[in-house]
């Protein structure tokens, strides 16, 4: 219900209201920008369980049994994104020592060329300290930094009470914009986030979803006939990696960007207004009340 309310016309007509001065603002001291300038970056779980069997892989420390209670099952995080046609390097939170974030920031890398980086939080959920390290991961790589961007975030507190956040976006000309909490899902096409657009639109976070459950389940059925009855750590990361590179649809970025709302205006200006895409009957009034019936309608005061 807070989804339908949040994602009604008018709320998205007072954010752009909001936020478009906004965007006009930085464009006059930094440039103007294309839809090629535009990111976005979110979190998803990751989906550990073998295709439909609900068996789920399990970490070496928790011995070789394959069927545990969910609350001993490992919990991951991706952090994911894009700037432009750019995929951004991804963050694979499990649970761990508090503290381990992305080699060179003290924690596990496959090899120097790697798009996934390991960390670790002791639920397996983001934290502040992991989303700065994300951020940087990202500075590192030179997907940030070398132009002005807009990026797409939402409501998370890591990402609008994060303060080391907001100063390294600030210091790498970054403008992180929040859309209006709960207007993320493509619900009646008023989706505000790139990366939660559904697979038939080129979302990123579905896309990766349906190419990585395709390898797990090949993996896991691989270990069970070799009666392993697990995935490593270092396979799992291996498969998100492989499927992260060959699901993103570079071609498709400007076209997500679009969808959410982004647009150049006359001036050349990027903006957004999301209720420009909407049908007509979005913006239509309130429908009229309903009539009375039954009994409501015996004592219903008639009509002059």
């Amino acid at each position: 219900m807070q989804r339908h309310i949040n994602q009604h016309f008018d709320a998205l007509k007072a954010y752009a209201a909001k936020v478009n001065p906004a965007l006009r603002d930085f464009q006059l001291i930094h440039g103007k920008l294309t839809l090629k300038d535009v990111g976005n970056l979110d979190e998803t779980g990751l989906d550990l369980c073998a295709g439909s069997c609900g068996k789920f892989v399990q970490l070496e420390r928790f011995g070789n049994q394959v069927l545990v209670p969910f609350e001993q099952s490992p919990h991951w995080t991706l952090v994911v994104g894009f700037v432009g046609p750019v995929r951004m390097k991804m963050l694979a939170i499990m649970k761990g020592v508090e503290g381990h974030t992305p080699s060179p920031y003290h924690a596990q890398l496959l090899d120097v060329n790697s798009d996934v980086f390991l960390g670790q939080s002791v639920n397996g959920w983001i934290t502040n300290p992991l989303k700065e390290a994300f951020f940087k991961m990202q500075i590192d790589a030179g997907t940030i930094g070398k132009r002005p961007l807009v990026i797409n975030v939402d409501g998370h507190d890591s990402n609008l009470n994060n303060d080391v956040l907001h100063a390294l976006a600030a210091k790498h000309n970054v403008l992180l914009l929040v859309p209006p909490s709960h207007t993320s899902a493509d619900i009646n096409g008023m989706g505000t986030q790139q990366c939660d657009r559904p697979r038939c639109h080129g979302g990123p976070i579905a896309c990766f979803k349906s190419a990585f459950r395709e390898l797990f389940c090949k993996q896991f059925f691989s270990s069970v006939r070799k009666k392993v009855n697990k995935v490593s750590v270092a396979e799992i990361v291996k498969l998100i990696e492989m499927a992260w590179s060959t699901s993103f649809k570079p071609e498709l970025i400007e076209k997500l960007n679009r969808d959410v709302g982004y647009y150049n205006d006359d001036e050349g200006f990027l903006q957004w207004d999301l209720t420009r895409l909407l049908p007509p009957l979005a913006a239509a009034p309130a429908a009229a009340p309903v009539a009375p019936f039954g009994d409501e309608a015996e004592s219903a005061e008639p009509v002059e």
